[in-house]
């Protein structure tokens, strides 16, 4: 799925029509963006095989954009408004909501409905966080899984798998402030299964986590649901086995290893989706992770750069460097940029940073054109040049404009 969106009622009418008769995927892949309409119609991938048997299908790459908004309610482009029309388009309005709300519950999560429909027709609500994926079930794709597992993931983990439980535990989990992050040490892991728990506390049902190495994959299993984990020893052994068929261990790839409980789970719920891309491995050493500048003076991973009053986040990824926007300007949102949105992705050659950027244009969209990059000032100025399309009225290129762009350091990102 690929799309700016469409018609709210057309979407959910769509919906109606299918989700009880049909099953289908939805996934939405590198860099592409998923906003509005498509975004409802994303949430009804699912299979239902008609016996009883029922699992979401629905993906999301951790490149990818996912924005949710309410409907938007048009009393028409005419200078004098009817109030009647307008009581009609709200009434519309109303109705598509009302047919939303009828529709499976475990598909369209109530939590979430509540949490877009708060942020208006103007804003969008975009799924940004692991938080996020957890409450509302939706699959991530494109990250790097992580094959170790510490003592303090224990508790991010048992913490998403709450929120999945219970959707309405999300505002509560989001609402608390992010605790830096810890380190603890990584527990042993192998053919044999690990099982970890953690005590009830303030109330809140215990958690039991399995966890066990097929090859290099990871395989989790939490359990929240009438756990008594405070009677549950931490122990090492083959019981419980989390790979179910005896065809799977013979194949690993045979298996989503995230049909059980999703890898990315062992993160913080306020973690931001993007950054796993560039997170995982804790066992790798850290000079894998994080690529030196072309001059090798300075880690650019993770860093906030200033770009003619937007606040740009720098990211480097082996050879990849990505800016997106962390806090877009005025202007910028006016056009249609919001958090996340990719301004540019190079690859690195020695010192060379070859592009491919991209311009948004009020009527005709993104507009994507090569560049390259080059670095000053000790590696606290980037300079990226190249030459976009110059459109027409109908969007039709008719030249090239030359692009010089600034982008100066701030900080290093939190």
């Amino acid at each position: 799925m690929d799309s700016p969106g469409g018609s709210f009622s057309e979407a959910v009418k769509f919906l109606k029509e299918t989700v009880h008769k049909l099953s289908y995927a939805t996934v939405i892949e590198p860099l592409a963006e998923c906003n509005s309409a498509c975004a409802l119609i994303f949430l009804g991938g699912h299979l239902n095989s008609g016996d009883g048997y029922f699992e979401h299908y629905r993906r999301l790459d951790v490149s990818g954009q996912l924005g949710f908004h309410a409907p938007y309610v048009d009393p028409g482009a005419t200078e004098v408004v009817d109030p009647a029309v307008i009581g009609k388009s709200y009434r519309k309005g109303v109705e598509a909501v009302a047919d939303l709300l009828d529709l499976d519950p475990s598909l369209f999560p109530r939590s979430l409905l509540a949490e877009f429909l708060r942020a208006g027709a103007d804003e969008f609500f975009n799924i940004s966080k692991v938080g996020q994926l957890a409450a509302w079930n939706i699959g991530l794709t494109g990250y790097r899984r992580p094959n170790v597992m510490t003592e303090k993931q224990i508790e991010y983990v048992c913490n998403n798998q709450r929120i999945r439980d219970d959707p309405q535990l999300y505002s509560v989990h989001m609402s608390f402030e992010p605790e830096p992050e810890q380190a603890s040490d990584p527990i042993p892991l192998g053919e044999k299964m690990v099982v970890r728990s953690e005590g009830i506390i303030e109330g809140v049902a215990g958690c039991t986590v399995n966890a066990r190495l097929h090859g290099d994959v990871l395989f989790l299993r939490a359990n929240t649901t009438e756990v008594d984990a405070g009677n549950a020893e931490p122990r090492n052994d083959a019981e419980g086995d989390v790979i179910t068929s005896s065809a799977v261990a013979e194949d690993i790839t045979a298996v989503d290893p995230d049909g059980y409980t999703p890898a990315y789970f062992l993160f913080n719920p306020h973690t931001k989706i993007k950054v796993l891309k560039d997170r995982g491995e804790a066992s790798r050493p850290a000079t894998e992770r994080l690529p030196a500048t072309p001059t090798g003076t300075t880690s650019l991973q993770a860093m906030l750069w200033d770009h003619n009053g937007s606040t740009m986040r720098l990211e480097a990824d082996s050879t990849i460097l990505r800016m997106n926007y962390e806090k877009p300007r005025k202007g910028m949102l006016s056009v249609g940029v919001r958090e996340g949105d990719n301004l540019f992705t190079c690859s690195r050659a020695g010192s060379r940073l070859s592009c491919s950027s991209r311009i948004f244009h009020p009527r005709c969209g993104k507009q994507d054109f090569p560049a390259e990059a080059t670095f000053s000032g000790n590696d606290k100025v980037i300079r990226l040049r190249g030459e976009a399309p110059d459109l027409d009225s109908d969007c039709r290129e008719q030249g090239r404009k030359p692009q010089d762009w600034v982008f100066t350091l701030i900080e290093p990102a939190k």
